[in-house]
């Protein structure tokens, strides 16, 4: 596979930065010691990703080599809240356009990962985030959300999915403010456990 390894040639302390660091590093400098760091720890992600939507390898390979120059110009355009977020999403779009420049259908992927990508952007848990990726289970969130509780099912929609606010929330639904808030918390805290029941079982 076509991976960059230009780490190897690093100082040792560009490994002891976090993502965020790395990202900043280079959005501040352009050094591209610092982007091809952090693009060496996402690769194992961005490859995953990508065999996800191409669902062919050498095309996931080709994808993921060609993300390394998307990332480098695309990071000093925007600001970047959620650096998982944003990789999730500038992954897709590009194995997007690559189907449709193959006339293939992009369509004919699921909804869950437009849930899954709301999920991130919004910070639910970066590291289940990253466990769902890379196990290829993306259809687990949808699925856990069926499970919660009603009020907490009926909040963690409408909050994540629908981007509707607290107030709005409480409004459309009647229930008190107060228990919005508390609702999409212990739902946040619920889907982890669902989700982390389901890797278990099929371990």
């Amino acid at each position: 596979m076509k991976l960059f390894l230009f780490n190897i040639f690093f100082p040792k302390k560009l490994r002891t930065l976090s993502d965020e660091e790395l990202m900043l590093a280079y959005k501040n400098s352009e050094n591209l010691n610092y982007l091809a760091e952090l693009f060496q720890r996402k690769t194992p992600m961005l490859a995953s990703l990508s065999l996800k939507y191409l669902k062919n390898k050498e095309d996931a390979e080709d994808a993921t080599f060609e993300l390394f120059e998307v990332i480098k110009r695309d990071l000093l355009k925007h600001d970047v809240a959620n650096i998982n977020a944003w990789l999730f999403s500038v992954t897709r779009n590009h194995c997007y356009k690559k189907l449709n420049k193959a006339k293939r259908n992009p369509h004919s992927l699921v909804e869950d990962e437009n849930i899954l990508n709301s999920f991130m952007e919004n910070q639910i848990d970066d590291d289940l985030s990253d466990t769902l990726i890379k196990e290829g289970q993306l259809q687990t969130l949808e699925k856990a959300i069926t499970l919660l509780k009603d009020d907490q099912r009926v909040c963690i929609e409408l909050f994540y999915l629908k981007q509707i606010s607290y107030q709005n929330i409480a409004e459309t639904t009647g229930i008190e403010l107060k228990k919005v808030k508390s609702h999409i918390q212990n739902g946040k805290r619920n889907l982890k456990i669902i989700m982390e029941e389901q890797f278990s079982s099929n371990e």
